[in-house]
């Protein structure tokens, strides 16, 4: 996001190495894309779009909330077409707020038409953290927003 608030995307998966894994793979074995970033029309019909990057969104923000799973675990890259065509989705992780959950699965709505815009992501998720800011501090399991923040298991070895 820059400073006016306007949403900036870049290719989220071709910044890996795409030889380190088979996170990349197409019909052809000379392609390599993100098949599992990637929305239907993008593996189906090769259309790519802001819409098309609002769902390897949903699926970025699935990948921060579950630290870094890799998506649709147990599915072949093969596979990945037929299991969206199915109607199927990534499951909510563990520890995932419904509205965050929420907000994924209107990225990965079928139709890109009915997705929401980068802008309107960008007014979504702010209102978003501040009403689950506030209800964690009501619940107590927050005592002060400007001053949290996450235990992430690093073991005391490797900190600063």
């Amino acid at each position: 996001m820059d400073e006016n608030h306007k949403v900036k995307v870049a290719d989220f998966g071709l910044s890996r190495d795409i030889y380190e894994k088979e996170y990349y793979s197409c019909g052809n074995k000379q392609t390599k894309l993100p098949v599992k970033w990637m929305a239907p029309e993008s593996l189906e019909r090769g259309v790519y779009s802001v819409q098309s990057d609002v769902w390897s969104y949903g699926i970025v923000v699935w990948e921060v909330i579950t630290r870094g799973i890799n998506p649709y675990p147990g599915v072949d890259n093969w596979d990945i077409l037929r299991y969206l065509t199915d109607g199927r989705r990534l499951d909510k992780p563990n520890y995932c707020p419904d509205e965050l959950y929420e907000l994924m699965m209107l990225c990965w709505r079928w139709e890109p038409s009915e997705r929401p815009t980068f802008d309107s992501l960008s007014h979504l998720i702010p209102d978003m953290v501040q009403r689950l800011v506030e209800r964690s501090c009501r619940k107590g399991s927050i005592s002060n927003p400007e001053t949290t923040y996450v235990n992430i298991g690093i073991r005391k070895e490797f900190s600063i």
